[in-house]
């Protein structure tokens, strides 16, 4: 069976690309071929997502301030972009690119299943307006359709079309979902979906540290991946930073960043994003998929919110049972002291995989009624 995933796996980070490589992987493993439909949208596309974002920021209330964040932002994203495009090729299996559902309406990807995949498909993206694309709204009503760990991001739909939504929900033959509260949304619905593990969760620690370069630690350091603007979160890096002795280091794909605390490291590979979060001695993080691969390389780690979307975050160390990695006090470093049970974890993690894996193999294996 040849399964088509899609997925926000052309993002530029690594999270994003990670997932879409985990899941292809799992999909294989269960004696399948997978391809990720290769869907960019036009707003997405490199330098165009400065544009696109802009528009919706108070940057773009001023042309003054409009014009200054094109130019700073338009280069460095055109850049990511184009360096995530490259590291795709490397990891994923692509079908070709398109940008719009007419194009996939007009061209389907010969496949036998579609599978829409997992992160914040089905939330609000950059221009605060829900994709009905990842809805499948391309596909003929007589396809077969799935989904595994998608995500609504919240707890409830950003947007106000809540009935056309359920319309498209209902056309699949089932649904999993990455968060708890996702299954509380399908369920308004008349909709029995299944929670699931995100996809980088169902690879072995191992199978990551294949991946790894041959790289020497030099020194303990701090890892801070941080993907919101948190002047609390700096600060309290700093802090901590200060009083273990450890050296901070900073990486990500923003160029900016390079002005905030820690040695930055812009833009490292995506092997060497893995790397620098398992030889961390401790990870601060506002990032799901940050979160998922400290557990994965039980690396320990500080949960700093996200702020609006928390619902991923919080689902997620509630699955795992490290809910009280959660920093609720600036000011308060007593959980970098406090060791992760990592036994604990292991037992949670290991039994939720093996349900996750059963629950895709019967998604996949289900035929027609």
């Amino acid at each position: 069976m040849r399964v088509g995933v899609l997925s926000r796996h052309s993002v530029a980070n690594y999270g994003s690309l990670w997932q879409a490589y985990a899941l292809q992987t799992v999909i294989e493993q269960l004696g399948c071929e997978a391809i990720n439909i290769n869907y960019t949208p036009e707003k997405e596309v490199g330098g165009t997502l400065a544009k696109t974002l802009v528009n919706v920021s108070r940057w773009g209330k001023k042309s003054v301030t409009r014009l200054a964040f094109l130019a700073y932002q338009y280069p460095s994203f055109t850049h990511t972009f184009s360096t995530f495009r490259r590291y795709r090729k490397l990891y994923l299996k692509e079908t070709k690119e398109y940008t719009s559902s007419e194009q996939l309406k007009r061209d389907l990807p010969k496949v036998d299943l579609f599978c829409t995949g997992s992160d914040q498909v089905w939330n609000l993206l950059y221009d605060n307006k829900i994709d009905d694309t990842y809805f499948f709204d391309f596909l003929p009503d007589d396809k077969r359709r799935i989904a595994y760990a998608a995500s609504f991001g919240g707890n409830k739909f950003e947007d106000g079309n809540v009935e056309k939504y359920a319309n498209y929900l209902k056309k699949y033959d089932s649904i999993s979902v990455r968060e708890d509260s996702g299954v509380q949304i399908l369920k308004q619905f008349g909709i029995n979906g299944m929670q699931v593990l995100d996809p980088t969760l169902l690879l072995s620690k191992e199978e990551w540290e294949k991946l790894l370069p041959d790289k020497q630690k030099k020194e303990d350091y701090i890892l801070i991946y941080q993907l919101r603007p948190n002047k609390e979160f700096d600060n309290f890096a700093v802090e901590l930073s200060k009083k273990t002795g450890m050296k901070l280091i900073r990486i990500s794909t923003m160029f900016f960043q390079k002005f905030k605390c820690g040695e930055f490291h812009y833009l490292p590979k995506p092997e060497e994003f893995l790397w620098y979060i398992k030889n961390a001695k401790c990870l601060l993080t506002d990032s799901f998929h940050g979160t998922c691969f400290a557990i994965n390389f039980e690396t320990q780690f500080i949960e700093i919110l996200p702020g609006r979307f928390n619902a991923r975050n919080q689902s997620l160390l509630k699955a795992m049972g490290v809910e009280d990695r959660i920093l609720t006090d600036y000011h308060d470093f007593s959980l970098y002291d406090k060791k992760i049970d990592w036994g604990n974890v292991d037992e949670i993690h290991t039994s939720k995989k093996e349900q996750s894996m059963e629950i895709l193999k019967e998604m996949i294996e289900r035929k027609e009624e």
